[in-house]
């Protein structure tokens, strides 16, 4: 039988309990590492995974941890460090996602917003670079969604701190080379979010899907996404050659380029 493509590698996951998280945790733990789930106050959806890559004949521990604490981070990765020896991948995943007019939007509102979606990658990536420069080779990788190239007038500081990741991402694959690697990719539609916010954006663009085809204006038709397609990506970054460093893909069907 060949040799899982990341066997031996350790992988931290955060936000990787539940929806696309949880899919990007067990591809991983399919192509064989080890799979670090970091979330927040679910215990019983970061159990749910765990026990389901290990019935698969994977590997993976459950933490939680406030990862816009600079000092939870630092924890965190130690603590990963600690219980399986190395740490070779990071994958920026946790979100905010709370839909706000802006002139609603609030003090709080933003500092949430910031706080998870910049101050949480930043330190914790500060913090799993210096074990992945110590060991020579590791990689990061952030989950940015389409907001990064669509304009989203109820989504201001989400989509403001998502670009201000991509930034992050190009900035450290430079700061941190040549050991490790830097990307970040920008998923379109995939699941539904809590609410309607996905759908009443969908629906200000005159967008529809069946679920298989999303149709735009001018009838041009392109694919669905799926949480499956986001992970197959992110399992290929993690094994791809280290000359690959500080990409941004879009990963929508083509939609960024319509």
């Amino acid at each position: 039988m060949a040799e899982k493509k990341l066997a031996g590698s350790v992988a931290l996951v955060t936000g990787g309990a539940e929806r696309v998280g949880r899919v990007i945790s067990e591809s991983l733990a399919e192509c064989g590492a080890v799979v670090a789930i970091n979330h927040r106050e679910q215990q019983s959806q970061a159990t749910a995974t765990t026990e389901a890559i290990r019935e698969a004949g994977g590997h993976a521990s459950a933490h939680d941890a406030d990862i816009s604490s600079p000092e939870a981070c630092r924890d965190l990765v130690d603590t990963v460090v600690a219980e399986h020896g190395r740490l070779d991948f990071v994958v920026h995943n946790a979100s905010s996602f709370v839909a706000t007019p802006f002139f609603e939007t609030t003090t709080a509102d933003y500092d949430k917003a910031f706080d998870v979606l910049v101050r949480g990658p930043y330190f914790l990536s500060q913090a799993a670079a210096r074990h992945m420069q110590e060991r020579g080779s590791g990689k990061i990788i952030a989950v940015v969604g389409n907001s990064y190239f669509e304009g989203w007038p109820l989504l201001t500081a989400h989509s403001i701190a998502k670009a201000a990741v991509v930034k992050m991402m190009q900035i450290l694959s430079v700061t941190l080379g040549p050991q490790v690697q830097c990307h970040a990719v920008c998923p379109a539609h995939i699941l539904d979010s809590v609410g309607t916010t996905n759908t009443d954006l969908r629906a200000r663009r005159r967008e529809v899907s069946d679920g298989n085809l999303l149709r735009l204006a001018d009838d041009v038709l392109l694919r669905e996404g799926r949480p499956e397609d986001v992970a197959e990506l992110i399992s290929y970054l993690c094994g791809s050659t280290p000359y690959l460093n500080g990409a941004l893909i879009a990963i929508d069907g083509g939609k960024s380029n319509f």
